[in-house]
């Protein structure tokens, strides 16, 4: 079973893959994720996850509007695979 902490984001993902959440309902969620992730052991984890919503930021502020979600897709592939590992390291 996933931790309760990762479902969201796990959840957010795949509603913006099929478009019915935004990019902001993504970061939001990405954020919201980060702030509960607080075990030391998993630092890095809350690491990549402030990263990856700034990097979906920058994405979103400095591409053309028709091009940001097929932009921003592979880092949505890095938290999903970032889901999966941490579920694996358990």
């Amino acid at each position: 079973m996933m931790r309760a902490d990762l479902a969201d984001l796990a959840q957010a993902i795949q509603q913006y893959r099929s478009g019915t959440a935004s990019l902001d309902e993504l970061k939001a969620r990405v954020l919201a994720t980060a702030e509960r992730v607080t075990e030391y052991d998993r630092r890095a984890l809350r690491t990549f996850l402030l990263d990856a919503e700034g990097r979906l930021d920058m994405i979103q502020f400095t591409t053309d509007s028709n091009r940001v979600y097929t932009k921003t897709l592979p880092v949505v592939d890095e938290l999903a695979k970032a889901i999966r590992q941490d579920e694996d390291s358990r």
